[in-house]
C-alpha cells in the first residue's frame, strides 16, 4: 500500500472532509515518542469490503499538525504509517460520499510496530434541510454549519438551505449572520440515507453588533437653495435609529458629525449668509446608527465643489406703488413693482403668481442681469393676498420671491399681528375652519370656589364673523368639555373625547353648521383627552391621549363618519399626549408631547404616519421639546410653536419659540417666535394664515386664560 499524498490538493476539493464524532471511540496506548503504523478493514452494510475509499488520519491534538492518507485495496484494507505520537481522528468516505465512517480519539502514546483496527462498517450519509430567515425576512447568504466539522450550507435568496453528506448520529447546528445572534438547533437526529426536516430557524439581532454600513453614496448641488443634497442606500436592521452624516473641509481636520437624519437624505445647507460669496470643497460619509448609538464603518465617500449661490442668485426688491386709476373700487387694485438683480447671469423671464391656489397671472421676456417689472391686479375680495415673483436666469436656475400684500401696504413674511379678541376666555379649546369661517369651541377656565381655583370646562362656541370682523356666540354643546379634539369633515364639526376634570369623555358630537343642530350618536372605544386628531379622506384619526385610567396611549384608531365605526390601525412608536398631528401630502406628522404623567417632560420626537402601509417612521426631531402647543402646514411646511416644555410646577416653562419643518430637507429652522409666551391654546389655518386663539400664559396650579387670538403670515 502506498499513502495517498500525491492526491491531497485534488481531493480535498472534490469531496467533504468529514470532522464530526461516531458513537464509537477507540482508544490505544503503544509504547514511546515514536511513529506508529495504523490499519485495517472497511465493509460496506452488507459486510462486501470497500473498494477505492479514501481514509485519513487528522490530528485533533497540538502534538502534530499533519493529516495522513491510504486509499482500501481491493480487500477493504488500508494501512497508514509513520504516524508521530498524538491524538487521531480516523476518518473515511468513498469517492462518490455515498459511504462514510468516523472513528474518534485515537490515542498514539508509546512506539509500537502497527495498531491493528480490525473492520469497521460505512454507512450512507445523511442530510439536513430547512429555512432560515434574518429578521423575518428570507435572506440569501446565511452560513449554516454543524460546529466542529466541514458540514456547512449558506441560504439561498428564499432561505432554504441542504447540508449533505452527514454521518449519521446526533448533531448540533448554528446558523450565522453578520449583525444578528447565532442561532442554534441542538440534538438533531441524522439517519443514514435520509434527509432530516428542521423547522424554519428565525435570526434576531444583535443589539450589541454594529449595524452594516450604508452603501452609495451620492452627493448633489442646489445652486439655487446652496445645498448639498446627499442621498444613500437604505441599511435594513429592525433597531435602526438612523444615520450619521459626517463631513470634511479643505482644512483636512477630518471628518466631522454634522447631523443624523432619519431618511436615506439630508440636505446640508453650507451657505447661510448671504455675504459669503467663496466656493466650498466638501467631503461626506455617513455611517449607519443603531438605537443603542452602535455605529457603522463609513459609507462610500462623496465629494462636491459647491459655488456660493450669492455669486449666481437674482435678488428681488418689492415696492407697493400708487395704483394708476383715480377711484379704486372697494380698495382692490394694487400696484407693485420689483427690482431683480443678478451679478453674473442674465435674467431671461419674469413670472407673476397669486390667487388662491397660486396661477400665474403675468409673463413678461427680459434679457438683463438688472431690472424692473410691474404687476397691476384687482381682486375680488379685500384683505391680504400672496403674491408670487419668479425669475429664470440664462443657466437653466428658477429665482424666488413672495410678499403679503393689501392695499395698505406690504406685509413682511414672518410676521405676527394682533387679532380680534374672543368673546370668551379659554385655554385647551378646539378650533376649525369651515367655508371660511373660524370656530372656537369648548375648553377650559378657572373659577374660584370657596377658598381656591379649579378648572372649569367650557360648552360656549363661537365664531369670527368676517363682514363684521367680530366674534360671536352662537350656542353651546350638548356636554361642557376640555382637552377634546375639534375637526372639520365637510360642513360638520367633530368634538371627540375630552375631560370635564371630574369625568373623561367617549363621545363624539358633530355639529351642522348649516341646519344648527347637534347629533350625539357616535362613542369612542374608550375615555381619552389630551390626545390628537386629523382628517384624511373624510376619516378621522385619532393619536394617543389620556385614557380613563389617566394612562397615556399609543393606539392609533381611525373612525369612519360614513358608518359610524371605528378601526384600530396599529401603534405609534411611543405612548403620547398633549401632542399634536398635522396632515402633508397625505401623510400624518406626530409631534412632541409628553410619554407619561409620571415625568410629564415635553418631547422633541417626531414620527411620521403613512396610513396607506399603516407604519410609523421617525424623522428629525423638534429643535426644542413642545407639550400643550399649536402645530399647522402652510404652504408646505410644518409650523411647531409655543407649549410648554413640563407640567411638573418647579419645572414650568411657557415658550414663545415657533420653528418650521422643511419635509424636502429634513431641517427644522428657527421661526419670529409669538409675541409672548402661550400654550395649552387653539389652532388653525385660513388661506395660508395661520390663527392662535386664546391659550394660557402661566403654569400650574392656576393656568388662567386667556381671550387674545393672534395672526401669523408665514
Amino acid at each position: 500500500m502506498k499513502r495517498f499524498f500525491v492526491a491531497l490538493s485534488l481531493v480535498s476539493s472534490m469531496f467533504v472532509l468529514f470532522l464530526c464524532c461516531s458513537d464509537g471511540t477507540t482508544v490505544s496506548t503503544f509504547g514511546g515518542s515514536g511513529t506508529e503504523t495504523v490499519g485495517g478493514i472497511l465493509v460496506d452494510s452488507l459486510g462486501n469490503p470497500v473498494n477505492n475509499a479514501f481514509v485519513r488520519v487528522a490530528p485533533v491534538d497540538t502534538a502534530s499538525s499533519i493529516e495522513f492518507w491510504d486509499v482500501t485495496n481491493i480487500d477493504g484494507e488500508y494501512l497508514i504509517e509513520k504516524i508521530k505520537a498524538g491524538i487521531y481522528n480516523l476518518e473515511g468516505f468513498t469517492q462518490d460520499s455515498s459511504l462514510v465512517i468516523v472513528i474518534d480519539s485515537i490515542l498514539y502514546a508509546n512506539d509500537s510496530i502497527k495498531l491493528d483496527l480490525g473492520i469497521d462498517t460505512m454507512w450512507a450519509p445523511g442530510n439536513i434541510s430547512g429555512r432560515v430567515l434574518v429578521d423575518s425576512a428570507a435572506t440569501a447568504g446565511v452560513s449554516i454549519y454543524i460546529p466542529g466539522t466541514s458540514y456547512d450550507a449558506h441560504s439561498d435568496d428564499s432561505g432554504y438551505f441542504i447540508i449533505s453528506f452527514i454521518l449519521a448520529g446526533t448533531h448540533n447546528v448554528y446558523y450565522e449572520y453578520p449583525g444578528y445572534l447565532r442561532g442554534v438547533d441542538t440534538n438533531i437526529s441524522v439517519f443514514s440515507g435520509l434527509t432530516t426536516q428542521l423547522d424554519t430557524k428565525n435570526l434576531s439581532l444583535d443589539p450589541n453588533d454594529k449595524p452594516p454600513a450604508p452603501g452609495f453614496l451620492s452627493a448633489a448641488y442646489d445652486t439655487v437653495s446652496g445645498a448639498v443634497i446627499l442621498t444613500w442606500e437604505k441599511v435594513n436592521v429592525s433597531d435602526l435609529l438612523g444615520y450619521n452624516v459626517y463631513r470634511r473641509d479643505t482644512t483636512d481636520t477630518g471628518f466631522i458629525k454634522i447631523a443624523t437624519a432619519y431618511d436615506t437624505v439630508y440636505s446640508d445647507t453650507i451657505f447661510k449668509d448671504l455675504s459669503d460669496t467663496n466656493s466650498c470643497f466638501y467631503q461626506y460619509q455617513v455611517k449607519s446608527v443603531d438605537t443603542l448609538t452602535n455605529e457603522s464603518d463609513f459609507s462610500p465617500r462623496a465629494d462636491i465643489n459647491a459655488i456660493s449661490p450669492t455669486v449666481l442668485m437674482t435678488f428681488f426688491t418689492w415696492t407697493l406703488m400708487p395704483s394708476d386709476t383715480d377711484t379704486v373700487v372697494n380698495g382692490q387694485s394694487v400696484n407693485l413693482a420689483v427690482n431683480f438683480k443678478n451679478k453674473v447671469r442674465k435674467n431671461i423671464l419674469i413670472r407673476w403668481y397669486t390667487k388662491d391656489p397660486l396661477e400665474i397671472v403675468r409673463t413678461a421676456n427680459v434679457d438683463t442681469k438688472e431690472g424692473d417689472d410691474t404687476l397691476t391686479y384687482t381682486w375680488q375680495d379685500t384683505g391680504v393676498h400672496l403674491v408670487c415673483v419668479e425669475a429664470l436666469d440664462e443657466k437653466g436656475d428658477t429665482w424666488r420671491d413672495s410678499c403679503k400684500v393689501t392695499v395698505q401696504g406690504l406685509i413682511p413674511t414672518d410676521t405676527w399681528e394682533d387679532f380680534y379678541p374672543l368673546v370668551h376666555k379659554r385655554r385647551f379649546s378646539g378650533a376649525a375652519v369651515i367655508n371660511d369661517t373660524l370656530y372656537a369651541i369648548g375648553g377650559a377656565e378657572d373659577i374660584f370656589i370657596v377658598d381656591d381655583w379649579y378648572p372649569n370646562a367650557l360648552a360656549s362656541m363661537e365664531l369670527f364673523n368676517a363682514t363684521d370682523s367680530s366674534w360671536s356666540s352662537f350656542g353651546t354643546m350638548p356636554t361642557a368639555r376640555s382637552a377634546a379634539s375639534v375637526v372639520a369633515v365637510g360642513t360638520k364639526l367633530f368634538v371627540i373625547g375630552g375631560t370635564n376634570y371630574d369625568e373623561n369623555f367617549k363621545t363624539i358630537e358633530t355639529y351642522n353648521t348649516q341646519s344648527n343642530t347637534w347629533d350625539t350618536e357616535f362613542q369612542m372605544p374608550s375615555a381619552l383627552f389630551g390626545h390628537a386628531a386629523c382628517v384624511i379622506n373624510d376619516s378621522i384619526y385619532v393619536f394617543g391621549g389620556l385614557t380613563g385610567l389617566y394612562e397615556t396611549s399609543s393606539e392609533i384608531n381611525v373612525f369612519d363618519p360614513a358608518t359610524g365605526t371605528w378601526a384600530t390601525k396599529g401603534s405609534m412608536s411611543m405612548a403620547r399626549a398633549y401632542h399634536q398631528v398635522v396632515v402633508l401630502n397625505d401623510t400624518v406628522y406626530i409631534m412632541g408631547g409628553i410619554n407619561n404623567l409620571q415625568d410629564p417632560t415635553a418631547l422633541t420626537s417626531v414620527e411620521r404616519y403613512d396610513p396607506v402601509s399603516n407604519t410609523t417612521s421617525p424623522i428629525r426631531a423638534m429643535n426644542t421639546g413642545r407639550m400643550n402647543f399649536g402645530a399647522a402646514v402652510v404652504n408646505g411646511k410644518i409650523y411647531a410653536l409655543g407649549g410648554a416644555v413640563s407640567m411638573f410646577p418647579d419645572e414650568f416653562t411657557a415658550l414663545s419659540s415657533m420653528e418650521m419643518y422643511n419635509p424636502a430637507t429634513d431641517t427644522w429652522t428657527g421661526k419670529k417666535p409669538l409675541p409672548s409666551a402661550r400654550h395649552s391654546f387653539a389652532i388653525c389655518v385660513n388661506h395660508n394664515i395661520m390663527y392662535i386663539l386664546g391659550g394660557a400664559e402661566q403654569g400650574p396650579p392656576n393656568f388662567g386664560q386667556l381671550g387674545s387670538v393672534l395672526r401669523y403670515y408665514p
